[in-house]
Order: C-alpha cells, then structure tokens, then sequence
C-alpha cells in the first residue's frame, strides 16, 4: 500500500483543526457564549459617556428651573396686575433683558420715549436663551403676556395721565 503524502498531511491537518474546536473539559459553552460580553470598555470611552450623561442631566435641570421661573405667565392676570399697577402709580412696561433688550408690543421707535417716561421693569423668566422646547413654550405665553400689558401701559404713559 502506496502512502500519499500530500493526501495524508490534509487529513492530518482537517483533524487537528477539528480536535481544536472541540470544546475542552474546563470550558462550557456558557462562558464562551459570556466571552463576547465580557469586553470591558475603554476607561476613555467610559469616562467620556458619564461626562455626556452628567451634561444632559445638567441640561434637563436647567431646562426644569427656566421652566419654573416662567411658570408665573401660565395663571397670570393681566387686568389684576394693571390696575394694581395703574394705583400704585407704577406705570414701568415690561422689559426682555439680554443682548437687545426689548419691550414686547411697543413699536422700537417709542421704546426710548416710553421708557424716559414710564421707565421699565424686567420680566421675570425671561432672557435670550431657550433650553428646550416647553420652555420656548413658556417663554412664548410671558412675551404675548408683556405684550398686552405693554401696549395697555403704552397708551396710559404716553397719553400723560401719570
């Protein structure tokens, strides 16, 4: 009997790769399904995820606390608060402090009049940064809010009655 060589040495090799993914005695096939879970993160990659976590919890809470100093605007009202005004001889019209301060519902070439007159006070909540969608929701009710007042306040200031 004629030995091939060659026939042989693939053989030999088709059985060593089989006898090498067989599973030995010390591993079951729950650790080697494990395994793959097993990988630890990067510390970088850890640490760079907590500092995005922190960072969005960051922002809910900003978001929550603008959200709190606006929540005057949702039962506000607007007649109570003017005419207390209007006794007290407080005839300021709201302001929107921030890069352009501005006067909802007064037309930008009487602001400098109105204001010399009647002078100005800051509405509450109310600035140039938006953290979130309820907030631009809130912030939107404060403005249209200031907006009215203003433009009840206008008429009494410019009309001289102070």
């Amino acid at each position: 009997m004629k030995i091939n060589t060659p026939k042989l040495a693939a053989i030999t090799l088709a059985l060593m790769t089989l006898s090498a993914c067989q599973e030995t005695p010390s591993e079951s096939k729950e650790e080697i399904k494990k395994e793959p879970q097993q990988t630890q993160e990067h510390p970088d990659k850890v640490k760079q995820d907590r500092q995005n976590q922190q960072a969005v919890e960051q922002l809910r809470q900003e978001e929550k606390s603008a959200i709190e100093a606006l929540e005057w605007a949702q039962s506000a009202d607007l007649d109570k608060e003017y005419n207390e005004a209007i006794e007290k001889k407080d005839f300021r019209v709201w302001m929107i402090a921030g890069r352009g301060a501005s006067m909802p519902g007064i037309d930008s070439s009487l602001q400098a009049k109105i204001d010399k007159n009647c002078g100005h006070k800051y509405l509450p909540g109310v600035g140039d940064i938006l953290r979130g969608d309820t907030h631009r929701a809130y912030r939107k009710k404060a403005v249209e809010y200031a907006e009215k007042y203003n433009q009840k306040m206008q008429t009494h200031c410019l009309s001289g009655e102070e």
